[in-house]
C-alpha cells in the first residue's frame, strides 16, 4: 500500500483532492497559537438526563407498526445505504486494516456488517454498502469488497500532518507525512 513508486507528495495529494482545508490550522501554529484547545468544550458539561432520550416503543406498541413500515418503504424505493467507517490509518492494529480483522471466528468487521446488507435482499430490498476507505486501508477493502454485490470503498480525502510550527511533518524518507482526514469528512 502506500504511494505508487512514480508519485510524489504533492500528486497524491492532488490525486486524494486535497483541498488545502488545513491552511488555516497551518497559519495559526506558525503564529504560535494553540489549536488544541478547539478540540476542548467549553461551558458546563452533564450527562444525559433521562427525559433527553426517546424510547423506541416494543414490538406490542402501535407506533412500532408504523416504524417498521416507513424503513421498509425507505428499502423498497432505495433509499436506504449502509455506509462503513473503515478508513482510519490502522495505527492502533499495527498496519493491518481494522475492519478485516477476524472477530468471530473466520468472520472479519467487514464481514458481519456485509451481512446486514445482504438481510435485506431476502426482502427485495438492494443496500449499497460503502466503505469509506484511506490510503492505508483502500487496497485491502478492495479486495475484500470485489466478491460482496452492491459494495465498495471510497477513498476519501487525506491531508499532511504538521508539526506543532505549522511545517509539513515528514517520515523516515524524507516524504510529507500524510493521513486521512478523519471520517471522511461526513
Amino acid at each position: 500500500m502506500g504511494q505508487p513508486a512514480d508519485e510524489t507528495p504533492r500528486t497524491a495529494l492532488d490525486r486524494a483532492r486535497f483541498e488545502f482545508a488545513h491552511r488555516e490550522v497551518r497559519a495559526a501554529l506558525r503564529e504560535g497559537a494553540n489549536v488544541s484547545a478547539r478540540n476542548v468544550a467549553s461551558g458546563h458539561l452533564e450527562p444525559p438526563r433521562p427525559e433527553d432520550f426517546v424510547r423506541w416503543p416494543g414490538t406490542d406498541d402501535p407506533e412500532h407498526a408504523s416504524y417498521v413500515e416507513t424503513g421498509r418503504a425507505a428499502l423498497a424505493r432505495g433509499e436506504v445505504a449502509l455506509l462503513l467507517l473503515a478508513g482510519g490509518m490502522a495505527t492502533r492494529f499495527g498496519g493491518v486494516v481494522k475492519a478485516l480483522v477476524p472477530v468471530d471466528g473466520d468472520r472479519s468487521f467487514l464481514d458481519l456488517k456485509a451481512l446486514d446488507v445482504v438481510g435485506h435482499r431476502r426482502t427485495g430490498a438492494t443496500v449499497p454498502m460503502l466503505c469509506l476507505s484511506s490510503f492505508a486501508t483502500h487496497e485491502g477493502l478492495c479486495r475484500a469488497l470485489s466478491g460482496i454485490e452492491d459494495a465498495e470503498a471510497v477513498l476519501q480525502y487525506e491531508s499532511t500532518r504538521l508539526t506543532v510550527t505549522g511545517d509539513d511533518a515528514h517520515d523516515a524518507q524524507g516524504c510529507a507525512s500524510r493521513a486521512a482526514t478523519g471520517h471522511g469528512d461526513v
